[in-house]
This record gives C-alpha cells, sequence and structure tokens, in this order.
C-alpha cells in the first residue's frame, strides 16, 4: 500500500505578500481540485489549524466524498511544524548569504520552512500511518501547474521501490564546495514529488534535518531542493532516481517520456566527470 502526502499552508495570507508575486489559493484550490483530489488511492493531507484554513478543509471533505475512507486530514498550525523554528534563522541567514538567481520575494522565509516540511509531512505521515501503507509518496499540492500528463500516476503508484525515487534534473557530480556553488539554484533535483519505503524515507528526514542544522550553523542556507541534493549526493545508496525536467516529474517516474535532451546531457556531464555509476544509471533508466 503506498500513501500520498501532500500539504497546504496559506503562507502568503501569513505574509501579507503581493497577488503579482505569488501564485494565490484559489489557482491551488483549482488545480487540487482537477488532480491530487480526484486521486482513488489513500491520500494523508497537512493543513493549518485556525479557522483560515476552514476553507481547505472543505474542498477537500467535499471533493473527497466518494474517497472518504481513503482520506486522512492533519490539521497542525503552522507554528507547530518541525522547521517553524528555523523563521528567524532563515530571516538572518537572508541578509547575509546572498543566492544570486533567487527571488526573496518568492523564496521568503515562510516559503522554505513550507518546503523544508515536506520532510516533516512524510514522517508525520509515517508515524501515523493511518492506511497501514509500507510505502509513502509526497505530492506537491498544485504539482499540475508544471506537470504534463499527470495521469501516468495511475501506471506507477502502486509499483513504488522500496529506495527513495526522485527525479534528477541535473545531476551534481562536478567536485565543488556546496557553500560556494550554492550561491546559485540549480535545481539538481525536483522537489515536488519523491517516494520509497517508510524505512528509506525515515532515514532521508533524519539526515535532510541534520543537513539543514549544519549549514544553518555555517552561516548559509539554500530551498529544499539545494538540501535534498546535498543528502543525495552524501546517501547515493539510498535512491534510485529517476531523469527529466519538471514536466516530466510524474510522467517521467516509470520511463523517460518528456526532456530526453535533458537526460542525455546529464549523462553526458557524468561522462565528462568520470562518475561511471551514475552515468550506468542514466543508461539503464534510457535503456541504452
Amino acid at each position: 500500500m503506498n500513501t500520498i502526502v501532500t500539504s497546504f499552508y496559506d503562507i502568503r495570507a501569513m505574509e501579507k505578500s503581493h497577488p503579482e508575486d505569488n501564485r494565490q489559493i484559489d489557482q491551488y484550490m483549482q488545480l487540487a481540485q482537477q488532480f491530487i483530489l480526484q486521486l482513488p488511492y489513500p491520500l494523508l493531507i497537512v493543513i493549518d489549524a485556525d479557522a483560515s484554513a476552514d476553507r481547505i478543509y472543505d474542498l477537500i471533505k467535499n471533493t473527497r466524498e466518494q474517497y472518504a475512507d481513503k482520506t486522512h486530514i492533519v490539521r497542525e498550525p503552522f507554528s507547530n511544524t518541525y522547521f517553524y523554528k528555523d523563521l528567524d534563522k532563515i530571516r538572518d541567514l537572508q541578509q547575509i548569504y546572498p543566492i544570486h538567481n533567487g527571488d526573496l520575494k518568492h523564496e521568503t522565509p515562510h516559503y522554505i520552512v513550507l518546503n523544508n516540511n515536506k520532510l516533516w509531512c512524510i514522517e508525520k505521515a509515517i508515524e501515523q500511518n493511518p492506511f497501514s501503507s509500507t510505502h509513502f509518496t509526497w505530492i506537491d499540492f498544485g504539482i499540475n501547474h508544471v506537470a504534463k500528463t499527470p495521469e501516468k500516476i495511475h501506471e506507477w503508484i502502486h509499483e513504488a521501490p522500496h529506495k527513495i525515487r526522485q527525479m534528477c534534473i541535473n545531476p551534481l557530480v562536478e567536485p565543488c564546495s556546496h557553500k560556494e556553488i550554492f550561491h546559485y539554484i540549480y535545481h539538481h533535483y525536483a522537489g515536488g514529488l519523491f517516494s520509497g519505503s517508510a524505512e528509506y524515507l525515515l532515514k532521508y528526514v533524519d539526515a535532510f534535518k541534520k543537513k539543514i542544522e549544519q549549514i544553518y550553523s555555517e552561516d548559509w542556507y539554500q530551498i529544499d531542493e539545494a538540501v535534498m541534493t546535498m543528502v543525495h549526493c552524501e546517501h547515493p545508496e539510498w535512491f534510485d532516481d529517476y531523469y527529466g525536467d519538471y514536466e516530466g516529474i510524474i510522467a517521467n517516474y516509470r520511463k523517460p517520456e518528456f526532456s530526453h535532451w535533458l537526460v542525455h546531457r546529464g549523462l553526458e556531464k557524468c561522462e565528462a566527470y568520470g562518475n561511471v555509476e551514475k552515468a550506468n544509471h542514466i543508461r539503464k533508466y534510457l535503456g541504452i
């Protein structure tokens, strides 16, 4: 059994940010109604506990009425989530560690905390495990704003491997100092979907938490995808990657449907830097 895990917190309302800078709640609700809330699979959703989230709660209950026995809603104040404690630290780090191609109106402290909390939500889902699942899959609440042919999920949702499966966009194989290269966002891994057994995902959660603590203690920060990338680099034995770009984040899970050119470019990069193991893994994925 595979439980899909997702979450929604209206952080832009908390921040009182400008609508032109970020996607708004109505857009997320519409996207969710079109895809994730229609899936006939066990679904655990973490949302806020205050009255402002009642609208989301009602949307979930109404849209999932036919799947009520496969729906579990966890209501937790944003201030109680694991990475909320880092909010002020991130504000301070954004003053001293520039990310040159970032956008501070978008990658706000609340946004960074929200995305880091994906791992906390997975941990919470495994702890509660209302559907007695062995495997869990994180999927962003509005993932279909970027994912093409999201219906491809039906081809693989029951076949998630034990190891963590996550989409590699741009393999990080070149020798580097992480603190130096991550002055830029490179999107080495896509953070919107990852799956695995409870055993491997709990390892991922623990390593992610420790990596966050480490980089903050070194006076720098990054978005969740960069932290995930560092964990991948340090523990490759936990992962069974797939490849592509955001448009194929669902469709490419089993085989390359989109962005073949990018997958081949990643292969060439691995070969150029002599990373034979990664190159062979990409070849196997491509079937060559």
